[in-house]
């Protein structure tokens, strides 16, 4: 599966990094530093996921959703340096079709990342939905609430506008849905990201 990263925080960008390079038959597609460029990036080369921040300078993740959504559809996962605190945000995103939200892994001082079993987890759970475990383009496909959210696939956070929402996310994407489990993300010698430098 390819996958894009969108994050304007070098280290954050490093840790998805890691986490995508650890997951066999996954890879990176590209990196953005901002949601102009991630807008730019998926019309050219679009990818099975794209890994989204909200916070960055010049356009900001929701936007960025949105832009890519009508021009480049693809999954988009939410990651952010905490969901409970921009929940906000993450609504938003989820309104304009992102399909599930994670908080951001920490790269820690001798290259190791930690908290990364949620994204690995959310990361499998979309590659099994979209049928893209080798980079296999999704076919569009109307399914019913109860199929696109079995009870034990839990279910993803709601915006408050639940039809919009379901609507998006049923003619986007075919009907299975899995849970994976979490892999440990072994530490990685360091690679530079496109840009940027300060922690957020």
């Amino acid at each position: 599966m390819k996958i894009g990263i969108v994050n304007d925080v070098r280290a954050a960008c490093e840790a998805l990094r890691r986490v995508v390079d650890s997951l066999p038959d996954h890879e990176i597609a590209w990196t953005a530093a901002n949601g102009v460029e991630a807008v730019a990036m998926a019309k050219r080369d679009r990818p099975d996921l794209i890994l989204m921040d909200l916070i960055m300078p010049h356009l900001d993740g929701v936007e960025a959703t949105r832009q890519i959504m009508q021009a480049a559809p693809c999954a988009i996962l939410v990651v952010t340096a905490t969901v409970s605190g921009n929940i906000s945000l993450v609504y938003e995103a989820m309104g304009h079709g992102a399909l599930d939200a994670v908080d951001t892994p920490i790269l820690g001082p001798a290259g190791e990342v930690s908290g990364a079993g949620a994204l690995v987890e959310k990361i499998g759970t979309i590659a099994k939905l979209i049928g893209a475990t080798v980079s296999r383009r999704p076919t569009a496909t109307i399914c019913s609430k109860s199929a696109m959210y079995p009870a034990a696939a839990g279910r993803p956070p709601s915006t408050g506008s639940k039809s919009r929402h379901h609507r998006r996310w049923s003619l986007s994407w075919p009907k299975a849905r899995a849970s994976t489990r979490g892999r440990k993300v072994p530490a990685i010698p360091a690679s530079p990201c496109r840009r940027g430098d300060a922690g957020r």
